[in-house]
Formats: structure tokens, C-alpha cells, sequence
């Protein structure tokens, strides 16, 4: 890792607060990040990665850009014009496959939630039902008309495959045990 990566834009937009970086010797230190950005933010708009671009950059890492307006150029990262201001992303509740926020917002916009963007997690914006969508190539968004209650809940389709076949058989078996015991 060169020294410059420790400066990328994209450790802020991950929420890395403290970067060890590595001294002659074997010896580390630990390097004290000025600028990072929340878990949950509001922007007033997503950009879509460029794939032609991050196509090129994926051939050669070693070229591509770390400074936050570079990576917010290729639609990476939210540009500083982006952000909504005088809003606030609240967490209620932050569990494995459940995550609640209270969001504050002067106007509409896009709750970016930098937790991966992953099949199977399901939105609901006051309670109802609402389209999450891929924000900077890599994390969750939802569209927000203002101030909410925003409600992220993991459940794949093969939770409730697994369900619905665990019932099936508790009744299948139940069935064989009921008609066993009436022959008897």
C-alpha cells in the first residue's frame, strides 16, 4: 500500500476514523483522520459510477485517483455540493439483518447508507414498502421526501423458501403421526 492510499477519499466515505500506517522497521502508527463521513447521510442526488472509466482504473489500481473530488467526479462518492444540508441520519436500531434510522431533512433526497448493497434487503420508509437502490456502486440508498422513519430488514428469498419447506414438513409429519396413531 503506497502512503497516498492512507489519504483516499474513500476511507472518509467508509467512515474510517483511524488509519495504522506502517513505519520502517515493522514498527506502525496510528494516524488520526480529520475529515469522515457518517454512516448514514442524505445527498440531494446519486450519480451513477461511470463503467467505462472504472473499467480502466480496474486495469491499472495503481493510476487511479484517491482525492475525495476525483472519486466523486467518477460518481464514487458524493460531490461536497451534494450532501443535504441540515440533515441528520439517526440509528434507532443497528442489528445484523435489521437497521432503523430517524431521519431529519429539510427537503427531499437520497438516505445513503454505507452498508453493502446486497440481494435479499428489503426497505420500508414509514412503514411502507419502499425501492432500494445501488448508490456509488457499492452501497444502499433509498429516496426520502423528508423527514422519516426509515426501516432496512434482511430477508432473501431463501428464508422464506426455507420456511415455507420446514412447515410443509412439520405438517407432513404431523399429518403421518395423526394418521398413523387413528390405524392403531
Amino acid at each position: 500500500m503506497k502512503a497516498e492510499d492512507l489519504d483516499s477519499g474513500m476511507w472518509a466515505l467508509l467512515g474510517v476514523k483511524y488509519v495504522a500506517e506502517p513505519l520502517p522497521a515493522g514498527r506502525l502508527t496510528v494516524r488520526e483522520r480529520a475529515q469522515v463521513m457518517p454512516r448514514a447521510f442524505l445527498v440531494s442526488r446519486l450519480r451513477s459510477p461511470d463503467e467505462a472509466q472504472l473499467r480502466a482504473l480496474a486495469s491499472r489500481p495503481r493510476t487511479a485517483p484517491a482525492d475525495a473530488e476525483a472519486l466523486a467526479a467518477l460518481g464514487l462518492m458524493p460531490g461536497a455540493a451534494d450532501r443535504v444540508p441540515r440533515s441528520e441520519a439517526t440509528f434507532l436500531r443497528y442489528e445484523a439483518e435489521r437497521v432503523a434510522l430517524a431521519v431529519s431533512a429539510p427537503s427531499a433526497g437520497w438516505l445513503v447508507l454505507t452498508d453493502c448493497m446486497f440481494p435479499g434487503w428489503r426497505c420500508y420508509v414509514n412503514e411502507a414498502p419502499a425501492r432500494i437502490h445501488s448508490a456509488y456502486g457499492a452501497f444502499r440508498a433509498v429516496s426520502l421526501a423528508g423527514d422519516g422513519r426509515v426501516e432496512f430488514v434482511y430477508w432473501p428469498a431463501s428464508f422464506a423458501v426455507g420456511f415455507f419447506l420446514a412447515a410443509l414438513a412439520l405438517c407432513v409429519g404431523v399429518a403421518v403421526l395423526t394418521a398413523g396413531g387413528a390405524h392403531r
